[in-house]
């Protein structure tokens, strides 16, 4: 058969469309109530294709945010034009193709599953086989089933899979690439540029002024990258869960996942991934830092499902997850002295920088409440007053306990206030920052590459080391 002749057989799921549209129905239903998962679990098991058509009728992503393969989409038109037929077999439930029905023209004709069938694997190679012949047509797929296809097509296209790419490169013969990017894409998606928010581990023992031996300083250094990862893993997980409002939000419709850059199961795979890092930290561990790592990642999850979605209760979740960080610092060296007052001195700083995280996300975007938080923009003047309340008790708190906190044979009080003075500069400054639209989202990022910021903190972190 002559190549213009030969017909052209599309998948959807993570080849037209940058997502799995049964998945991102999926996620809907359980993120309606986190016990939905065992009920998916066991129907996915049992009913497989009665529970998937039921998913995707009842619980429907918006079209209009769906991520598609332009690059291929294009392709295919050209080929059209030659006067190739082109045609849609899927995986995908007659109700998920219906809701981008009004994008797919291109095709001859649409082939999806059924109640009595799910086509996907052997079963798309038998339905191709029976229609076109062996090796009669060209298949454009994306995943390890669609080998299953490819083994029977006349060309074997991969599309969206950077990973197929790199093992079997030789076995395809097109293959439409991810955009460039990858590693950027990776690490935003990891957000490696929020580990600066784990060096708050080390806060305790600058403080106090500990000196750290060498073992204990690389316990430390450890602690810090496995904590990243931990963090880096409820990134992830919180960006699966939130994928539909992330593409609602001005901001966050532009991360990895949301824009299609990286889709569901590629997400998946990069969690467990994380979680065998993690899992190789927590076998040479001692308990106490495997507890707190657990506490951050259950704590973080209940946040993603349930807290997010509590008007300040939110914020009070987020400042203990930084507490957490300074928790765990004092808990690695066996010297350290845990300070009550001190842990109470950095909550109260934490959600007064979190209560301006939620002012500034309401400036910038008014209908915060659509993107699955509770607040509107009426709140901004409840948020400023406990924001800056708090700041102001954590500064009553922390001159009373001068004398409590270990640095009073450091300092005398004068140049105690002065430290303090400088501190305090820095979190008015964020503030101002904040009111005035200098970031648009997170004040920590913004206090980590804002020049002004950073020499503030410069100057701070020189009082206390020379002084």
């Amino acid at each position: 058969m002559k190549k213009k002749n030969t017909p052209i057989v599309c998948d959807l799921d993570g080849t037209l469309i940058k997502s799995d549209l049964f998945i991102e129905s999926l996620l809907i239903y359980i993120k309606l109530n986190f016990f939905h998962i065992f009920i998916a679990i066991y129907k996915l098991i049992t009913q497989r294709i009665t529970f998937k058509n039921y998913i995707t009728d009842s619980y429907k992503p918006n079209p209009d945010k769906i991520p598609f393969n332009t690059a291929l989409i294009s392709w295919l038109e050209n080929q059209k034009k030659e006067g190739r037929e082109i045609y849609l077999v899927t995986g995908s439930t007659k109700s998920s193709i219906g809701l981008i029905k009004s994008k797919l023209t291109i095709f001859s004709g649409i082939y999806n599953s059924t109640n009595n069938q799910n086509l996907v694997g052997s079963e798309k190679a038998k339905i191709l086989i029976k229609k076109f012949g062996r090796e009669k047509f060209d298949y454009i797929g994306n995943s390890i089933a669609d080998f299953k296809v490819w083994k029977y097509a006349r060309k074997k296209i991969l599309a969206n899979n950077i990973y197929l790419q790199l093992i079997f490169r030789n076995y395809f013969d097109k293959i439409f690439k991810k955009d460039k990017g990858y590693l950027k894409n990776l690490s935003y998606f990891i957000r490696m540029h929020q580990w600066s928010k784990n060096g708050l581990i080390f806060l305790h023992p600058l403080i106090v002024f500990q000196s750290l031996d060498v073992p204990i300083f690389l316990n430390y250094l450890i602690f810090f990258f496995v904590f990243s990862i931990t963090a880096s893993f409820v990134y992830v997980l919180n960006d699966i869960i939130d994928l539909a409002h992330d593409r609602e939000h001005t901001q966050k419709k532009h991360r990895p996942l949301a824009n299609g850059f990286f889709d569901i199961k590629e997400s998946v795979l990069l969690l467990l991934f994380l979680s065998f890092l993690i899992l190789c930290f927590v076998l040479n561990s001692s308990m106490v830092l495997i507890y707190i790592l657990l506490t951050y990642l259950v704590l973080n999850i209940i946040y993603s499902i349930y807290l997010k979605k509590i008007k300040y209760i939110d914020i009070f979740a987020l400042s203990i997850f930084f507490n957490i960080r300074i928790f765990s610092g004092i808990e690695i060296d066996p010297n350290s002295i845990i300070s009550k007052r001190f842990l109470l001195f950095t909550l109260l700083i934490f959600f007064s920088l979190g209560s301006l995280k939620r002012i500034v996300e309401l400036i910038n975007q008014p209908n915060i409440k659509n993107s699955g938080r509770a607040y509107i923009a009426e709140d901004k003047q409840n948020l400023k007053v406990i924001g800056l309340g708090a700041l102001l008790i954590s500064f009553i708190l922390i001159i009373d306990s001068y004398n409590y906190l270990q640095i009073a044979n450091q300092f005398n009080f004068s140049t105690f206030l002065s430290l303090l003075g400088l501190i305090y500069i820095w979190l008015i400054y964020l503030w101002y920052s904040g009111f005035v639209s200098r970031f648009v989202n997170d004040p920590v990022v913004f206090a980590m590459k804002n020049p002004v910021s950073l020499f503030l903190i410069f100057l701070i972190v020189n009082v206390v080391l020379f002084v």
